[in-house]
């Protein structure tokens, strides 16, 4: 008997009816194994977690049995054909689970305007009952439960609380127990605390923005975690017997594995799981990146697939440059204002022609994570699957929930940093701060076009520097009279740092009387190579003397061979692809700026290198000794999951992880935000876990690690 499409307005008691008819009918015998639930769900034509509450309701009657981590068993007691029933077990966990984000999303939200005094106490007193209860190993579902009340009370609207705790009380049925009793652990247990401390926190602020996401972000943990797949890894699986509808699809592979990027050895992906279970669902920070801050300010709907996940990605465009993809035909504008291809369709035909050019790279991950995660694409990109996949992204960009400020919010991003040149108006900046919407976008500090004297433009950017703060720029006083106004300009308007792209870490600490000699020459245009490089090495010493002024944290950047292919530069210009890692100088580059600086614990510098060879031989050590000193994540190139191990290896035994800065994603792509995170989060937890299985490190600590990793350290170093 062939499996038969089921329209998906039949929820899960349709689907586990005609599971149960073909094990009555002997499709699937006592003992053997179901097929996996992505399987199931493709060949049925609906959603995983309709799959997954057909199997709870099919367990619940005795019809299978459930083994995480081997997968679904039909059991020696299922029904003859004649016993099967309708398993109707009222409205499914997933679906409640979504009701209860809506509702609750917004009660908490409203709690965080509405709450009193003595509100806020019951809220707390709720919490620590539930901190004890599990403390105590009891669980604490009815602390939970009294924790989720106390909100709704807090709203001081009756019909809310009530409907709350009808959700809360409806969706405690023997489904819901039943999934409990194959995902609640201790970790999630520990993590549900987490988010309840953050809810409560956003409330006590009476910030309801805040409290709307920690709410929905703990709900949506809850849900992931149900939706976690039972069989957790393929490796064994005996042969299935699979019978399709004539005519049907194939099942499709799955874009993301649950265990991606986990150990392969079973003991220490075990102790990855529970670690990443902790940080898994915490806010993005994201300090550092080159986002444009216009999406936010309009907040207009994104032109089309390609021009959101092709154009701005310089990572996928540099790959099909290398394979013979000329720019024009991908859309990347010249700078002559000649002919590029400009339909996006064609661009997404072309991208998915070359698309097996990107396996084993990172950005196949962040693109598959997008296109599964963000955007619900459940097929491969190829060829044949292209049209396809852009006629569904573009449906969804057209949507009020795909608009930028929308994803700002479903990404769970806490903070976003975009970089700005210090000529830069920072219009878009002001619109946002004037529009009312909470979500929180800073600018940062970048100022390469008038620091560096390589730079296009150099002189008549520092006159235009002049122009905008009043100052004489022909004078070195002048000069920097005129930079420390802007950085407060930018400070003003939310930044806390800035950042420094050198082609070295050269520094330098000339009297007052060379400066200004160098500056003369530079600006007459008269300064040699060297001069050039000491002219960038004494500006960066500068940024640090005002950063002791105005507080604002320094990233250097150095070691990118800027525009190394001539002719892509005199087409198309820079961020094209073309900048190379070269080898790069910390110990002696650094040292006249340390000198003066090294040891005054109110400055923070934050080094980034291109340079791999450096890690150990000279940023760990010198991270773990000056105060001053602080490690960036492995940068770019080394953005990837070979990267960040080699990173973690090499750095943590000599500077520890509390002079490393956790992530940031330094990103154009913005849909690729949430997958670099998960990735950092995953290769981190796997780090950790090594540690924890070869007894370095207690389970404990690693657990605190994980999440300073992730969010604290970030928000730490950044003053965020």
């Amino acid at each position: 008997m062939p499996i038969q499409t089921v329209d998906t307005d039949r929820l899960y008691r349709k689907i586990a009816r005609q599971l149960s008819e073909l094990i009555a009918a002997g499709e699937f015998t006592p003992g053997q194994r179901l097929p996996a639930e992505r399987e199931l769900a493709q060949q049925l034509g609906v959603s995983r977690p309709s799959v997954r509450e057909a199997l709870i309701a099919l367990e619940v009657e005795g019809v299978v049995e459930v083994r995480v981590g081997a997968g679904v068993f039909v059991t020696s007691s299922a029904p003859a054909r004649s016993e099967v029933t309708d398993f109707d077990e009222g409205e499914g966990p997933f679906e409640l689970l979504r009701a209860r984000r809506s509702v609750e999303g917004e009660t908490a939200a409203r709690a965080a305007t509405e709450a009193d005094a003595d509100d806020l106490v019951g809220i707390r007193a709720a919490l620590e009952d539930m901190r004890r209860a599990v403390m105590s190993g009891q669980g604490g579902e009815s602390t939970d439960r009294a924790f989720h009340l106390a909100i709704a009370k807090a709203t001081h609207n009756g019909p809310l609380m009530a409907v709350v705790q009808m959700l809360w009380d409806q969706g405690r049925g023997r489904m819901w127990k039943q999934m409990e009793k194959h995902f609640e652990t201790p970790s999630h247990r520990a993590a549900t605390l987490r988010h309840h401390e953050a809810i409560l926190e956003s409330i006590e602020e009476h910030d309801p923005k805040k409290a709307r996401r920690a709410m929905r972000a703990h709900l949506d943990h809850v849900s992931q975690t149900f939706a976690d797949d039972f069989d957790a890894s393929k490796e064994g699986q005996a042969p299935v017997r699979r019978t399709h509808r004539k005519g049907a699809a194939a099942p499709r592979p799955s874009l993301l594995h649950r265990d991606r990027l986990f150990p392969s050895d079973p003991a220490q992906r075990a102790i990855a799981q529970r670690l990443y279970d902790d940080v898994r669902a915490l806010p993005i920070v994201s300090p550092h990146g080159h986002t444009d801050p216009a999406w936010f300010a309009k907040n207009e709907p994104f032109a089309d697939p390609a021009s959101l996940l092709i154009a701005p990605d310089h990572y996928i465009y540099r790959m099909l440059y290398s394979q013979g993809v000329p720019l024009e035909q991908m859309g990347v504008a010249r700078k002559d204002g000649a002919p590029v291809e400009r339909d996006g369709r064609l661009i997404w035909r072309r991208f998915a022609e070359h698309w097996h050019l990107f396996r084993g790279t990172p950005s196949r991950m962040w693109m598959n994570h997008a296109l599964s995660e963000v955007f619900g694409v459940t097929e491969r990109l190829s060829v044949e699957s292209a049209d396809r996949i852009y006629d569904h992204l573009a449906e969804r960009l057209a949507s009020p929930d795909c608009r930028p400020r929308a994803l700002f919010e479903r990404f769970n991003i806490e903070v976003l940093a975009t970089t700005e040149s210090p000529l830069d108006p920072l219009e878009h900046h002001a619109a946002l701060r004037a529009s009312g919407w909470k979500g929180r976008v800073i600018t940062t500090f970048r100022p390469d076009p008038v620091v560096d004297p390589d730079q296009a433009g150099f002189v008549a950017n520092v006159a235009r520097l002049g122009e905008l703060t009043g100052d004489d720029t022909r004078t070195w006083q002048g000069y920097l009279r005129a930079l420390a106004a802007r950085r407060a300009f930018f400070a003003k308007a939310g930044a806390t740092a800035t950042d420094h792209g050198h082609p070295s870490a050269t520094t330098s600490d000339l009297s007052q009387l060379d400066c200004e000699r160098l500056f003369a020459r530079v600006l007459a245009g008269k300064g040699s190579p060297d001069d050039h490089e000491t002219f960038r090495g004494q500006m960066l010493t500068e940024m640090a003397r005002m950063s002791l002024d105005d507080g604002l944290v320094m990233q250097i950047h150095p070691g990118a061979f800027r525009n190394h292919n001539p002719s892509l530069w005199n087409g198309w210009g820079p961020d094209k692809g073309a900048d190379i890692p070269s080898r790069t100088n910390y110990v002696h580059a650094l040292k006249p700026l340390l000198d003066r600086f090294g040891n005054d614990r109110r400055l923070s510098i934050i080094l980034f290198t291109l340079d791999e060879s450096t890690y150990s031989r000279e940023l760990a050590p010198l991270a773990g000794h000056y105060p001053v000193l602080k490690l960036g994540p492995s940068w770019w190139f080394f953005d990837s999951p070979e990267g960040m191990r080699f990173y973690r290896e090499r750095v943590t035994e000599t500077a520890g992880f509390y002079n490393t800065v956790g992530f940031n994603d330094d990103t154009r792509a913005f849909p690729s935000i949430p997958a670099r995170h998960d990735v950092a989060r995953r290769v981190d937890c796997s780090f950790l876990a090594r540690l924890v299985a070869e007894h370095r490190l207690e389970e404990d600590e690693a657990h605190e690690v994980a999440v300073d990793l992730a969010y604290r350290l970030a928000k730490k170093a950044y003053k965020l």
